[in-house]
């Protein structure tokens, strides 16, 4: 697809992820019986606005670079602009997972184990979906080979920001 597309791809997942985001906030707010116009609702709700739609996609541009040039290395054939339609694509196919275990957040109140089996069911959906992703676009026969290192990456940084979220 041309750069205006996987940019598309980037923000719409971004906005995705917005909504869903907001949701959760307002729920949030509503069960600790704070006003949808306070003042911190309303400065949270502008920075996942932020998060979501700029900086986001400026993430997942980064995740192209970096997964790219490591699948090239590994001998893969796809270019910078396959690499940025592979990531931001993965994206936007995992977003509907994030909008579902967001929704079950918001309709019920989950203890911290629980919370970090969502958050784990979300990085995977992310993970499976750009190691598919970056397979075709770098002309990779095996995709387990591809799942094999970004499972192994998203345990060591699953465990990595767990590790630090317990500090």
């Amino acid at each position: 697809p041309p750069e205006s597309r996987i940019l598309m791809f980037a923000m719409t997942e971004g906005a995705i992820r917005f909504l869903a985001d907001t949701a959760q906030l307002f729920a949030t707010a509503a069960r600790d019986g704070v006003a949808a116009d306070d003042e911190a609702v309303t400065a949270r709700i502008a920075a996942s606005f932020t998060g979501s739609l700029i900086m986001r996609p400026l993430m997942l541009y980064l995740l192209a670079a970096v997964a790219g040039g490591i699948a090239r290395r590994a001998g893969g054939t796809g270019s910078w602009r396959d690499s940025r339609a592979a990531v931001c694509w993965a994206a936007l196919v995992a977003a509907p997972i994030f909008v579902a275990t967001s929704t079950v957040q918001t309709a019920v109140v989950l203890p911290a184990l629980a919370q970090e089996a969502v958050w784990m069911i979300n990085v995977s959906s992310f993970a499976v979906a750009l190691a598919y992703c970056l397979a075709e676009a770098h002309g990779f026969r095996r995709v387990w080979a591809v799942f094999l290192v970004i499972g192994v990456s998203t345990i060591l940084l699953v465990a990595g920001a767990l590790a630090l979220s317990r500090l």
